[in-house]
């Protein structure tokens, strides 16, 4: 059981690890998001299906951090279903 957990935390160690790439996207993204909301700007959260409920959790905490700010009115969640 300790070698299966051991495994388990060296993968991760290593997915982590490779992260450093996604700083200067994160980054970015994180500055595109901050200039809508200073120029008043709309954001739109895109999701289908597990996206959706992504969509929506991003939306939710951007209203739940600056609930007294113009952000709630500027922060939309876009989704639908799709049946086969």
């Amino acid at each position: 059981m300790k070698k299966i957990i051991n495994h388990h935390f060296v993968e991760h160690q290593t997915v982590l690890s490779s992260f450093d790439i996604l700083i200067p996207h994160i980054e970015k993204a994180a500055s595109l998001i901050i200039d809508a909301l200073k120029n008043r700007k709309k954001i739109f959260w895109c999701g289908n299906g597990g996206s959706a409920s992504d969509a929506q959790h991003l939306a939710g905490e951007l209203i739940g951090r600056f609930r007294k700010s113009c952000a709630i009115k500027f922060s939309c969640i876009v989704y639908w279903w799709c049946r086969r």
